[in-house]
């Protein structure tokens, strides 16, 4: 009965790290990206990308957040030769309310707002995670 005791314990032990592990794995950020400018009614979507190194603040804030726009502007300015853009990053620890941001704000763009969307694919544009330094 001691040993069938035991056992348990470690078998519970073992489930529970187990899960820590998992969730700890799943650590990282969701985020995309909006670009738009005022005077243009195109508007550029990124795809949805995860930053595994990148972990929130304590108030639930991305670190550098103006940086990361910093980054999807200027790509838009140089490579889509789209001057004077206004850039936006969206964020979530899960990747189910990420997505449904993202269709959200698309569907709004679309249909409210009369833009022709540009979806960005990740082969041409990736987040860089920023090093505090």
């Amino acid at each position: 009965m001691k040993l069938l005791k035991t056992f348990v314990a470690v078998a519970l032990v073992l489930v529970l790290s187990s899960a820590t592990i998992v969730r700890e794995k799943d650590r990282g950020v969701y985020l995309f990206g909006i670009s738009s400018s005022f005077t243009d009614t195109i508007a550029y979507f990124t795809t949805i990308q995860q930053l595994d190194t990148v972990q929130l603040t304590k108030g639930g804030v991305l670190p550098f957040l103006p940086n990361y726009s910093s980054q999807l502007e200027n790509y838009v300015e140089v490579m889509k030769s789209n001057p004077n853009q206004t850039g936006t990053v969206i964020y979530s620890t899960s990747k189910k309310k990420i997505e449904k941001d993202r269709t959200k704000l698309l569907n709004r763009y679309k249909k409210k707002m009369s833009h022709q969307i540009s979806i960005i694919p990740i082969e041409e544009f990736t987040f860089s995670p920023i090093n505090p330094e």
